[in-house]
């Protein structure tokens, strides 16, 4: 039985005849870049006016094991929705400096490669003797007499650079200014990449990183940018980490609201203007530190996009594999101050395709829906992989749709190297229960369930990414 209410502002209620499973409906699973290019270029002329409408409904799966209870208020599409055509952004070396300028707050920035003191070499010294003297230490970490002289050798080796550098060390450290240039991943990580010209190797060959350090309030703090734009696998990222001392130990110092205050302006600052708060968490772990954890989504064209676990599989020849992260913004605030932002995969606009797509009804959205979810989330599907839970419940479930938002989801663009489209889609989120509502949520889905593209229906699958 499906039933709306619309608030505009006055509630008026509408009720909709019951709709039954149709086994002979067509399940729009797939892609067709036909049909879907075709839908790109019809503009919505008719005016919408913004609405909330109460959404219910209720059905049986298609093997009669899973039951589906929706009752959702949802925000559908009004005013302009756009279709944007989008590709990865390459980090430059003037956007660190940027944000090196503000997350440093005025300390000097230097490279990752220092020149140790005496005092430091000696202290690495005697650290190492230490170890070596310490046998049954070492036995701890070896599983066998091999192991144990491999440590040996490699700690002796330590011993003996060591040794060969006191003598020419300075006295005081010496910190190198940075360069402002990306290197290749070797030059960072030349413990990692020696050569080897494995398969594994080979996904490291493009990538190129620029990292550079600071001094703040007596702690060393880091901030990482990486580019790697290989065919079949593409990341840019920004990364600004602080370590866990300096975060407040007893208490937060701000409240929520003014450590997003605090997080907005340094987003104005380093030119992150388009994204908006999508959610805030109090977190106080088993160390004793404190943090409000704030995540970010990006905003285009006055409407946002919903944030997506990450890709599974970020490396497939397939047609609509995505071939790079989701774009996410996720910073933590803790003592007044920004410490950690962790900036992924941003997106330059290529194209806006249409200002004003238009979009499939929520009624018709919503059909697309119960056909999936009854092919998809079956009693023997792999979403449900807990088999001793199957064999108590004789393998049935209740699904409870209680979240349906809109915004923009990210998808491929068939037979190009880099480009997505950034797509008006639904987000549908629940509850899996174990048989009945009365025994209890079994899980409270974080991720959708499910999400469909609202200009042509077809799934958007949150596992694979596309």
């Amino acid at each position: 039985m499906r039933k709306y209410k619309y608030l505009i502002p006055m509630v008026l209620t509408i009720g909709i005849t019951a709709c039954q499973a149709n086994p002979e409906r067509e399940v729009v699973v797939g892609k067709n870049k036909e049909d879907f290019q075709n839908a790109i270029v019809q503009t919505d002329d008719e005016p919408k006016s913004p609405s909330i409408v109460h959404y219910q409904d209720s059905y049986l799966g298609s093997d009669g094991k899973v039951s589906f209870e929706v009752e959702a208020d949802v925000d559908y599409f009004s005013g302009q929705t756009p279709l944007l055509r989008v590709k990865p952004h390459e980090i430059t070396p003037e956007e660190v400096q940027r944000w090196a300028e503000v997350l440093f707050e005025g300390a000097a920035p230097y490279d990752p490669e220092i020149e140790l003191s005496k005092a430091q070499i000696s202290q690495k010294i005697l650290k190492i003797r230490a170890i070596l003297a310490d046998e049954s230490g070492l036995w701890e970490n070896a599983g066998s007499q091999e192991e144990l002289d491999d440590q040996k050798q490699y700690w002796e080796e330590e011993l003996a650079y060591y040794e060969s550098i006191y003598s020419s060390a300075p006295e005081q450290a010496v910190k190198k200014s940075p360069d402002w240039s990306f290197h290749p991943f070797s030059y960072y990580n030349p413990d990692i990449h020696n050569g080897d010209t494995s398969e594994e190797d080979s996904t490291i060959a493009n990538w190129v990183e620029l990292n550079v350090y600071a001094d703040l309030e007596g702690e060393m703090v880091k901030l990482t940018a990486a580019n790697n734009f290989a065919e079949d696998f593409t990341v840019s990222s920004l990364l600004f980490v602080s370590p866990e001392i300096l975060y407040e130990q007893e208490s937060l110092a701000q409240t929520q609201e003014e450590a997003v205050i605090t997080a907005n302006q340094v987003l104005e600052k380093v030119g992150l203007e388009d994204w908006v708060l999508y959610s805030a968490k109090e977190i106080s772990d088993f160390g004793g530190s404190a943090y409000y954890a704030l995540k970010y989504v990006r905003t285009y064209q006055d409407t946002n996009m919903i944030p997506l676990p990450q890709p599974s599989c970020i490396n497939s020849k397939d047609t609509y594999s995505p071939n790079c992260y989701f774009e996410s913004l996720e910073i933590k605030v803790s003592d007044g101050k920004v410490r950690e932002i962790d900036w992924m995969q941003p997106m330059d606009i290529v194209k806006v395709e249409n200002s004003n797509i238009k979009v499939l009804t929520l009624n018709e959205v919503m059909d697309r829906c119960r056909d999936l979810m009854q092919s998809q989330y079956t009693s023997n599907s792999t979403r449900f992989t807990w088999e001793s839970e199957k064999a108590y419940n004789e393998g049935k479930y209740l699904i409870q749709i209680n979240e349906i938002t809109c915004g923009l989801a990210r998808v491929k663009v068939p037979d190009t190297e880099y480009d997505f489209y950034m797509v008006p889609a639904i987000f549908i989120y629940g509850i899996i229960n174990n048989n009945t509502a009365e025994a209890g949520g079994r899980y409270n889905m974080k991720s959708p369930l499910l999400v469909i593209n609202a200009v042509d229906g077809s799934n958007i699958d949150t596992f694979e990414g596309y």
